[in-house]
């Protein structure tokens, strides 16, 4: 066991994954214990929108809520697209096509019908958020 592992030759196996090494060169990748239910462009576009996307929603959601209980009743985003009218709009963009994300996704989770990787479950929880932020009525 010794003469074994001082070359760093030895095998691990787990019941979700199999992989072997050997002379600690990994010869297959680990496989997820879940099968991914969206596709690599749903991801992308995810990362592209979500930023700006959350921002903007945190932004309304502290104007919603922050500042009416501090200041009384708001125009809410009114000093956003007169401040920053960029980012506001670039933010109102992204939401919606995140919102439209959102849609997509849970069709793809409902037709597919597997269990969904903790990455795509943070994902549609962010999704999620911004769009109740978004359609709570002012």
């Amino acid at each position: 066991m010794r003469g074994l592992a001082s070359l760093g030759q030895f095998i691990h196996v787990e019941q979700s994954m199999r992989w072997t090494y050997t002379a600690g060169v990994e010869s297959e990748t680990p496989k997820s214990r879940y099968e991914r239910n969206l596709p690599e462009w749903m991801d992308v576009v995810w990362w592209g929108v979500s930023p700006f996307a959350l921002l903007f929603s945190g932004r309304i959601a502290w104007e919603l809520t922050v500042l009416t209980w501090t200041r009384g009743p708001q125009a809410v985003g009114f000093a956003l697209f007169h401040g920053y009218a960029g980012f506001a709009i670039l933010g109102l963009i992204s939401s919606y096509i995140l919102m439209l994300w959102l849609c997509i996704a849970l069709l793809f989770w409902i037709i597919r019908r597997k269990r969904m990787t903790r990455p795509e479950l943070v994902m549609l929880a962010c999704a999620m958020l911004v769009a109740v932020v978004l359609l709570i009525p002012h």
